[in-house]
């Protein structure tokens, strides 16, 4: 487990009469609350990567980011692990650069190109 992330698995909520799933928002007087909650880092950067498709429930790590650190994301042996045969041992690096004020992914020549779901 790395020291830049933190994993989350909440299970789908149910009603237990009828079986019917919870929202994941709840909106209350036109105000929209999450109903899977984290620990959002203070005073540092990160993202939030989910793990699309988990028909159970919601998966999603937080992974923090220190100013001008580039973090290597890769298959396996990687600061940010990501267990998929499609993604390649050194994938990417993610960076938070203070010149631009933003994050900067950098794909490592990995051997499919690197995406994102915004």
């Amino acid at each position: 487990m790395s020291t830049f992330q933190e994993n989350y698995i909440y299970k789908k909520s149910q009603c237990e009469v009828c079986g019917s799933l919870y929202p994941d928002m709840m909106d209350v007087d036109g105000k929209l609350f999450p109903i899977f909650d984290f620990k959002k880092p203070k005073n540092s950067n990160y993202i939030i990567i989910e793990v699309m498709g988990m028909p159970a429930g919601k998966n999603f790590s937080v992974v923090k980011i220190p100013d001008n650190y580039q973090l290597e994301v890769g298959r396996s042996n990687s600061e940010l692990n990501i267990p998929d045969v499609s993604v390649s041992k050194k994938q990417a690096t993610i960076t938070f650069d203070l010149s631009v004020g933003d994050l900067v992914l950098q794909d490592s020549d990995s051997k499919f190109g690197t995406h994102i779901l915004v």
